[in-house]
């Protein structure tokens, strides 16, 4: 198949381009390089576009959240669009477990209520692509992935702890460390990206299905490292981020990465980063 991918750049796009390639796809790449999709976008004639480009400062959405909308939420209207005008037969949408309004063991069939501007623009991106496909009978499967981590990662609590213990440097968490994260490695949410090419009208949770604090991170990497790095908590609340996996099984999804194998590959990545040496993770 001739697939677009948005976001392609990305922590997840450049793990799931390497997937669909594999399977024998033609990889059409997208990134902000070549596509603004707070304007309107036109598309080659196309099978499937997977739709992963977004804002992703989730924090920084509360202090401009119209930058946020601009991107997340119209710049997906503009994204279906341009899909329809070439005869797009299948969207497949990266939404965000934020969306929920429990997040504490979040399921597909609870309550859709975020808490913030960003998890708004999400599930206003959900919904139109829900409308596209009840227009214009365009498939849809719709992922809402939690905590995304694996080497080449710049943001969340898992890259700070990880770049301190490889820099051997002061770490600064924005979360207590008692705060617990549904983290997933980005291939093994490729995996769930791909398999979504044979779902159909669905929405599935993307996510390791269970929490793993911060402390136990700490102590993950003091013991690869041998080290103690002092940590500096800028402000002490705690967070719980987890959103239950069962249906994403039920549909053949299996997880290959665990916790201490992802946070090992991340630690070596920044590692051979500080020595300046090329990325091998074999």
């Amino acid at each position: 198949m001739k697939i677009g991918v948005t976001g392609a750049t990305g922590l997840l796009g450049r793990n799931l381009c390497s997937l669909l390639r594999a399977e024998g796809h033609e990889v059409i790449e997208y990134s902000s390089k070549n596509l603004d999709i707070r304007e309107e976008i036109c598309f080659p004639e196309l099978d499937v576009v997977y739709h992963l480009a977004a804002d992703p400062r989730v924090h920084l959405a509360k202090k401009a959240p119209c930058d946020c909308f601009k991107t997340n939420a119209f710049g997906t209207l503009n994204v279906l669009e341009a899909a329809h005008r070439v005869g797009v037969r299948k969207i497949i949408y990266a939404s965000s477990v934020l969306v929920y309004k429990n997040l504490k063991n979040a399921k597909e069939t609870e309550a859709l209520e975020p808490s913030g501007p960003y998890g708004w623009s999400k599930l206003i991106g959900e919904h139109l692509v829900r409308q596209y496909s009840d227009l214009f009978g365009m498939d849809y499967a719709i992922l809402r992935p939690t905590a995304l981590y694996g080497p080449g990662m710049y943001k969340n609590s898992l890259f700070d702890l990880a770049k301190g213990f490889a820099n051997n440097e002061s770490i600064i968490l924005f979360h207590s460390l008692d705060s617990e994260f549904d983290f997933i490695h980005a291939k093994d949410a490729a995996c769930a990206f791909l398999l979504a090419l044979g779902w159909k009208n669905v929405a599935v949770n993307v996510s390791a299905g269970e929490g793993t604090m911060l402390a136990s991170l700490y102590d993950i990497l003091r013991q690869i490292c041998k080290i103690s790095v002092p940590v500096e908590i800028r402000e002490n609340s705690r967070q719980c981020c987890i959103a239950d996996n069962s249906k994403l099984k039920s549909l053949g999804w299996r997880q290959e990465y665990s916790i201490e194998r992802g946070v090992d590959e991340v630690l070596k990545y920044e590692q051979s980063k500080k020595r300046g040496e090329k990325w091998n993770q074999h």
